[in-house]
């Protein structure tokens, strides 16, 4: 593969096929985020709670989903990212410039959007149900620091901003202002810090401030992927069959070590075993799948703007209208998500044809 040098260091040169692998890995990533999100054992009501009563095969099967298989996902937008990022040269001035456009704009607009939204539900009698009566949701009586910490989630213990996967986005950018020191660090002392990187996903350490552990060690991993030449196709190396032994035994065990004081050892084993399967997928897509794949593909970052309070109402929604039996509940967990994401997409296809410039804003510049 060809490399040239750029400012003393080798670029990292990504095929058309390791870029449309990326691109498939991002529609099956920002898929498994929404199942993330579709988790839930009690929805929550101004009024109350209303607890879910599941079936333990349900439960498990959907905790292994949500929590344990999808868990690669954000950990994977992480380690994309960086990879993308480090692979040419850049000044910090004019990567912070493209970091504004493509995530501070449209984390703020999407915002705004929702605060304005559940304002209006407040006062809407049919819908105020459907707000949690809360500092976190009930807009109508926040502070000056509650409208902040909508917006950054700067306060514990979850240090997440009001539109909740919007915390990805907001440790992306705090990330971005580190760039060169991460790289420094990284080309400097790399067999310290992949060290330090071990010892925090082993030790569980946490973060300064409001920084996740995920965020870091991937972000860093995907540095050290372009500062050694790694390739996505380099997972093609290894046994399909034996990997996806490997990690349906990995996730076999995070879900039997659910609540257990040792789980996240094995979390960080599940994850990587996560990355690498998924990765190792991307080659067998091929002909009309992956086409379809790839076409899907420029509407990720809508499908991850607008779908989780989205997805939060149409839960409420359908526990109010649905009954609550087996079949209704693995329906609403497999038809919710489809649901969004499909309407995720339908309303990003209409917006782009109506209004292409605000869509573009909207998106990062994305298209």
């Amino acid at each position: 593969m060809e490399t040239k040098t750029l400012a003393g260091r080798r670029e990292y040169v990504i095929s058309q096929d390791s870029s449309e692998r990326i691109r498939i890995l991002k529609v099956w990533f920002i898929i498994l985020v929404v199942f993330i999100h579709a988790y839930s054992e009690e929805i929550h009501f101004a009024e109350g709670d209303m607890v879910l009563e599941v079936p333990l095969w349900l439960q498990w099967t959907k905790y292994a989903i949500s929590r344990v298989i999808a868990r690669c996902a954000v950990p994977g937008f992480f380690f994309l990212s960086s990879l993308l990022l480090y692979r040419r040269d850049f000044t910090w001035a004019d990567n912070m410039r493209k970091k504004v456009k493509s995530l501070l704009v449209p984390y703020v607009i999407i915002t705004t959007f929702w605060i304005g939204a559940i304002f209006a539900a407040q006062h809407i009698g049919p819908l105020s149900g459907f707000v949690l009566d809360d500092s976190v949701y009930n807009v109508r009586g926040w502070s000056w620091k509650d409208l902040l910490n909508a917006y950054a989630g700067l306060r514990g213990p979850d240090y997440v901003p009001l539109v909740y996967p919007f915390w990805f986005m907001r440790d992306l950018l705090a990330l971005n202002l580190l760039v060169p020191a991460i790289r420094a660090l990284i080309d400097r002392l790399p067999r310290l810090t992949l060290l330090a990187l071990a010892a925090a996903m082993v030790l569980d350490l946490k973060m300064p401030w409001f920084l996740s552990q995920q965020a870091v060690v991937y972000f860093f991993l995907g540095c050290y992927a372009v500062k050694y030449g790694l390739q996505l196709s380099d997972a093609d190396r290894l046994p399909g069959l034996l990997l996806g032994a490997a990690y349906a035994a990995a996730v076999a065990a995070d879900t039997a070590l659910r609540g257990a004081q040792l789980q996240y050892l094995v979390r960080h084993v599940s994850i990587i075993l996560g990355l690498l399967f998924f990765t190792r997928a991307t080659a067998w897509c091929r002909g009309g799948w992956r086409r379809f794949l790839l076409r899907l593909a420029g509407y990720s970052m809508p499908v991850y703007l607008f779908h989780e309070l989205a997805l939060t109402f149409l839960k409420k929604a359908a526990a109010r209208l649905l009954p609550s039996t087996v079949p209704f509940q693995v329906l609403q967990y497999v038809g919710i998500p489809a649901v969004i994401i499909g309407g995720c997409i339908l309303g990003s296809m209409i917006l782009k044809e109506l209004l292409p410039r605000f869509y573009a804003v909207l998106t990062g510049g994305r298209t």
